[in-house]
């Protein structure tokens, strides 16, 4: 019996692991398109980029991680149900729970695997990608860098660099400011660099030339071998790291900082966040259980069991929208955050108590049928 039940569970983790696998490079290839900005626009390198990429991967997996194990279930057993090894391993004696036991177990770990994702994982890795991309937003030299383009960083201060050196110099650098509508400076150098604190910006020009008209009408021109310029004003429209709900852990979000003033709607969004934590590992239980149900349960085809299979993953996909639909709407409703636990806990209740039945009721009207039969009592008699 426990070489069966490992086989079981072999047949169906090998094509999981694989199917999840399959499905978070193509979630991860889709999550790319929304930060290749990253590269096309704020001129970062190719490992910021994939950095940040597979930053968001915890999250992803988190939301495959249930459809990648329904869809393997129904694969699985399908397979051994047409192969016919079903049917001897029940002619052996195993009961249905039996011969389902290594797919529960299966399901229990990427519960407990999904719900640690949830709880540490995602925030962890979400706070360390919304820092790195406020590194990028706030990044001043990535945003002065266009080959062949002027920059209009702020009103009245426009600005022409060439290419930031592996050495992290700016090379090449025009600046016109204009911010004193009283006085046009245009600035020339070879080179530049920007240093910054949480006080101030500065850009410190090297080797060039700052180029003014004075009121006269003449033209004025000072040598300077080092130059700062400030910067800091441009530094203060992005000095602000703004957490969302997915950034923070489940006791920020149950019970936030008393000393932080949070709106009704936030505190909303945060309790249906918190609860969907908790309740969308649930669904790794629940969805297989389904599929147990959909065909360990069921009586042997030799057809197969393509309608059953295509109804079963309809029932499964529309459950997993439901879940979507009920966490979006609980977050202007709290009341219905309820409902995120109780719709895969009934999953999993009836799915259960369906697996423990017996027997089918055709099965027993037929043995009820047989016993108030005469011909069969007075066979029994003799």
């Amino acid at each position: 019996m426990m070489l069966v039940q490992k086989y079981i569970g072999q047949q169906v983790l090998k094509p999981f692991i694989l199917s999840l696998l399959a499905l978070t490079t193509l979630a991860l290839l889709t999550q790319s398109l929304q930060t290749i900005d990253l590269i096309t626009k704020d001129n970062q390198s190719a490992s910021t980029f994939f950095y940040i990429t597979l930053l968001a991967m915890p999250k992803l997996i988190a939301i495959i991680m249930p459809i990648s194990l329904f869809l393997s279930v129904l694969y699985s057993l399908n397979r051994i149900a047409m192969d016919g090894e079903l049917i001897i391993a029940k002619a052996a004696g195993m009961s249905t729970w039996e011969i389902c036991t290594p797919i529960v177990r299966i399901s229990t770990l990427t519960f407990m695997l999904h719900l640690l994702i949830n709880l540490l994982i995602q925030p962890l890795a979400f706070v360390e990608m919304r820092k790195e991309v406020f590194k990028v937003r706030t990044d001043i030299a990535s945003k002065m860098v266009s080959s062949g383009e002027f920059i209009k960083l702020v009103e009245g201060l426009t600005i022409y660099a060439g290419d930031i050196g592996v050495d992290g110099f700016i090379n090449d650098i025009l600046i016109n400011d204009a911010r004193d509508v009283s006085k046009t400076i245009t600035y020339v150098a070879e080179k530049g660099f920007i240093s910054k604190n949480s006080e101030f910006t500065k850009l410190t020009l090297t080797s060039g030339s700052a180029q003014s008209l004075l009121s006269n009408g003449e033209f004025n021109i000072v040598q300077f071998d080092n130059y700062q310029l400030d910067l800091t004003e441009i530094k203060s429209l992005d000095a602000i790291l703004i957490k969302k709900p997915s950034d923070l852990y489940l006791h920020q979000l149950l019970k936030p900082d008393s000393d932080q003033y949070i709106s009704r709607k936030k505190r909303k969004k945060f309790l249906s966040e918190g609860n969907n934590r908790l309740a969308s590992p649930l669904y790794n239980l629940a969805l297989t259980l389904m599929a147990i149900c959909a065909i360990i349960k069921s009586r042997h085809q030799r057809m197969g069991y393509k309608l059953k299979i295509f109804l079963c993953g309809v029932a499964g996909f529309s459950i997993k929208v439901i879940e979507f639909f009920i966490k979006s709407v609980s977050e202007n409703n709290s009341d219905l955050n309820i409902f995120q636990y109780a719709i895969p806990i009934t999953i999993c209740f009836l799915c259960i108590v369906y697996i423990f039945e017996n027997r089918s009721p055709n099965r027993t009207k037929h043995i009820q049928k047989q016993k108030h039969n005469p011909d069969t009592m007075l066979r029994s008699k003799c």
